[in-house]
């Protein structure tokens, strides 16, 4: 009888051979073996890539794949653990490709699948393990996150419905993986919405732990993406229950309260850190003898040395509107909008207005700019704000234009849109009833926001000039008052974005914007004048009293207490976003910690001293000897390098030559740039001439353009009109070709009935002309005497040579003779009398008077058709 092997008899065995044993054992005692053998390697710090027998695991992943869904539960947990340290001893020597391409599709589906849902926390623990060191080998999480959610878009049929203890295993690697890693290369647009997506159908499971681990998930979604609602909100959070909502909020509060950190590295991070740390280390040990310390004491720190490495505690910062999905509104327009948008009638041109207000522009939440054309929406909308008469046009036209920009944003809403609408709107200021200039607004702030004039690249310099030597000094005090609050508005924003206005400021401040400041303190109206003052004080304190001294001292005492009041009363401005470009020369070697909006317009200029205190000391001790530790003052530390007082202190010989060849460098390379910049201001003005000439010329155009659509729409009902007039003589023709049809059909029945009567007259007319020949003349005397008998009687009322005549012309012609004088049509009564006197012949001439009565009928169908004809002609 055969003995079971036991334990000992298994190690015997090939390793091989035991990791695919059919015994459980073997398998077990494989899967440690193997995992001792792994460990060692990291121990001895041996390279494994040379063993082949390790090798071919790593490389061919479908063989460790087997073990890891090993149906023994024990042997399991061991092939699990071995593969951990498979992991972690190939870590440092696989390339990513290796890792997508292969490891990851093939190892992760399995322990999700077999892992994750053990009931042994070790098996659930380790895979989970296991697969954060593979996510790790990635350069983000985008493809272990795919391959997680196919368990929960699964597209069988039937549809397969999961176990719970499987989605909740995928729910907390998922979890795990954006706690750990964050969203690092990650294409937010378009992997959120596949991870969210699922989310909608699992917190509505009936497993209550599917539910927890959802809302685990999400509240983790929302610590990576910046901590921002409205990322979710359109996305999961409005198709959740009330009461979900009600949770999320709270649990969204609590996390709020606490700091998010990333755990975990990618194997990329590590060796980046890893390199970094080796070309430290050769620095310092470069410049260990190198550190320089000042006459203080105290040293100064390698700015150069702090590398802008990947802080992996960032949180992704995302804005909602990339989020939100693109749509279009240029083919939803309203039937005959064009049409209906030129009538002469106000109310056709607001009922359109609204209706593609109402159900398109107000329900999209952001449009499609690729390969989409705005202009001639946009120049519709400035075409009824500058020129339409009706207000509540104007209204929805400057509300339309808010949406179109809030709804494309930058680079959607372009340059070239922002130049159709600008002018427009800020024509219509002078409108006073308080709905429609605060569209106006609305939609002119907005504008300035994306376009800021005060933009330190110098983009938008020509809506500067706009706003401040046009309309600051338009003729209408209403005009002026809005767009004086406009600049205002402008000035007080104009650090937005890290942006630096005083470059710009400078070079505008004595041609374009003092004197228009000037001329609104000096308004008629108050409320204009308390604007002005407001922009001066608010110059003052970016640009300091120095530029504006001049200004100053021609205003009255009390101007300037109000000044002096409004400038106490501003907030201190920074610079939002500072950047290298920002900051100035003087700058340049200083770390600050905030930069302030007090600057000097140029950092060669040293920094105004007040009048109280006397020019002496500092300055000058400066100049003549080196700076001691008891002579720095508060002021001092302040105040900006020159290149005197950037160089070392250890050559104070060398300082004062320097510096004046340094003043006369600066005052040439001063002139020269000022020789450059009035050239650059002339070809400004230029350039802003013919735009604005170029403007007025497109404006012009487009008038002619909508004059011309407007005789094109003329024309178009005419041709309309014509058509349908055309049309309905078709029509009348056409039915008298039909009548003209069914008269001749009734020609052509009548000739062909004739034709018949003609031929039964010929056959009939053979035995007759028999029968006359073959009569006696006592015949023919009997019919004469007949003939004169009957006269009297029939035509008693004609003279009697008449009736003389007819009877000698009756006894003296033949019967033959008397048919052949009666085929005249004129002779019609004289033929109806002759049939009435046949009539009452004897029976021997009635073959004779059916030939007449067949002669007459022809006549008259001659005559019916002849009548027909000329009725046909006259109409």
């Amino acid at each position: 009888m055969n003995q079971q092997p036991d334990e000992d008899n298994y190690s015997e065995l090939p390793l091989l051979e035991r990791l695919q044993h059919k015994v459980w054992k073997a398998r077990l005692n494989g899967y440690q073996e193997l995992k001792t053998t792994l460990l060692n390697y990291d121990n001895i710090e041996r390279n494994p890539n040379k063993d082949p027998e390790l090798t071919t695991f790593w490389r061919d992943p479908s063989l460790f794949n087997k073990f890891i869904t090993d149906s023994n539960v024990v042997a399991q947990e061991n092939a699990i653990l071995a593969l951990e340290a498979l992991i972690l001893t190939f870590k440092p020597y696989t390339s990513t490709k290796h890792a997508t391409t292969a490891l990851l599709p093939t190892w992760i589906p399995s322990l999700v699948e077999k892992g994750m849902s053990s009931n042994r926390a070790t098996t659930k623990n380790k895979s989970l393990e296991c697969i954060m060191l593979l996510a790790s080998l990635d350069t983000s999480i985008s493809l272990t996150l795919e391959l997680i959610l196919t368990i929960f878009n699964n597209n069988s049929t039937p549809k397969k419905i999961q176990p719970p203890k499987l989605l909740v295993g995928a729910l907390i690697c998922i979890s795990e993986l954006i706690k750990s890693y964050g969203l690092i290369n990650v294409q937010i647009q378009t992997m959120l919405p596949q991870l969210v997506t699922p989310l909608i159908t699992l917190a509505n499971h009936a497993d209550k732990n599917v539910r927890a681990e959802t809302l685990n998930l999400i509240v983790n979604i929302f610590n990576t993406t910046g901590r921002n609602k409205l990322v979710l909100q359109d996305l999961l959070l409005d198709h959740l229950k009330p009461i979900q909502q009600r949770d999320l909020d709270k649990l969204f509060e609590k996390s709020s309260a606490q700091p998010q950190l990333s755990t975990r590295l990618f194997e990329w991070q590590r060796r980046e850190i890893e390199l970094e740390k080796q070309r430290k280390a050769k620095q310092e040990q470069l410049d260990a003898q190198s550190k320089l310390i000042d006459n203080d004491g105290d040293t100064d720190m390698d700015m150069n040395a702090n590398t802008n490495m990947r802080s992996s505690n960032a949180t992704n910062n995302i804005d909602p509107f990339v989020m939100l999905p693109e749509e279009t509104i240029l083919d939803k327009l309203p039937e005959d909008f064009n049409s209906r948008i030129t009538s002469s009638k106000w109310k056709d041109r607001v009922e359109v207005l609204e209706e593609f207000y109402d159900t398109t522009l107000t329900k999209v939440k952001k449009l499609r700019f690729k390969n989409q054309d705005y202009s001639h929406l946009l120049n519709i909308y400035a075409n009824i704000i500058q020129k339409d008469p009706n207000v509540q046009a104007v209204t929805l036209a400057s509300d339309s234009v808010f949406i179109l920009c809030e709804k494309l944003r930058t680079p959607g809403f372009n340059k070239h849109y922002l130049s159709i609408v600008f002018l427009p709107l800020l024509e219509r200021t002078k409108e006073r009833k308080p709905s429609v200039i605060e569209s106006i607004r609305k939609a002119l702030k907005l504008l300035c926001q994306f376009y800021n004039p005060l933009n330190s690249n110098g983009n938008n310099e020509d809506m500067l000039h706009e706003i401040t030597t046009i309309f600051m000094k338009h003729k209408t005090p209403q005009v002026r008052l809005e767009n004086s609050t406009l600049f205002k508005y402008v000035l007080e924003n104009s650090f937005a974005n890290g942006n630096n206005p005083i470059p710009l400021l400078t070079r505008h401040l004595n041609e374009d914007i003092i004197p228009s400041v000037v001329h609104i303190v000096n308004d008629t109206q108050p409320n204009i004048r308390s604007i002005g003052f407001e922009c001066l004080a608010i110059l003052i304190k970016i640009l300091g009293m120095r530029p504006l001294n001049e200004t100053m001292e021609k205003l009255d005492n009390q101007e300037k207490e109000k000044i002096e009041s409004l400038i106490d009363t501003l907030p201190s401005f920074t610079i939002r976003k500072t950047s290298s470009s920002s900051l100035s020369s003087a700058n340049a070697n200083s770390t600050p910690t905030s930069t302030t909006l007090i600057k000097r317009p140029n950092s060669l200029v040293p920094p105004i001293i007040p009048s109280k205190r006397s020019a002496t000391s500092p300055l000058k001790k400066t100049n003549l000897q080196p700076k001691s530790r008891v002579l720095l003052t508060s002021r001092s530390l302040t105040m900006p390098e020159t290149p005197s007082t950037a160089a070392p202190h250890s050559q104070p010989s060398t300082r004062m030559p320097l510096r004046s060849n340094d003043n006369g460098n600066t005052s040439k390379l001063n002139t020269e740039l000022r020789i450059q910049l009035d050239k650059l201001e002339n070809e400004k003005k230029k350039w802003i001439e013919e735009r604005q000439s170029f403007l007025e010329r497109i404006n012009s155009l487009e008038n002619v353009k909508l004059e011309m659509n407007k005789e094109i729409e003329i024309l178009k009902e005419q041709s309309n009109k014509s058509q349908s007039d055309l049309y309905e003589k078709n029509l009348q023709l056409r039915s008298k070709e039909l009548q003209i049809n069914r008269s001749q059909d009734k020609i052509t029945h009548l000739e062909n009935e004739l034709k018949r009567l003609q031929q039964q007259q010929q056959q009939q007319q053979k035995p007759q002309n028999q029968f006359n020949i073959m009569a006696s003349p006592s015949l023919n005397n009997h019919i004469n005497d007949n003939n004169i008998r009957t006269e009297p009687t029939v035509h008693n009322n004609i003279s009697p040579s008449i009736n003389n005549h007819a009877n000698n012309s009756k006894i003296n012609t033949t019967p033959y003779e008397r048919r052949r004088l009666s085929t005249s049509s004129d002779d019609l009564p004289r033929r109806v009398d002759s049939l009435q006197l046949d009539s009452s012949s004897s029976d021997l001439s009635s073959n004779l008077i059916k030939e007449e009565s067949w002669k007459r009928a022809a006549e008259v169908t001659k005559q019916l058709k002849a009548r027909i004809q000329r009725n046909e002609n006259k109409e």
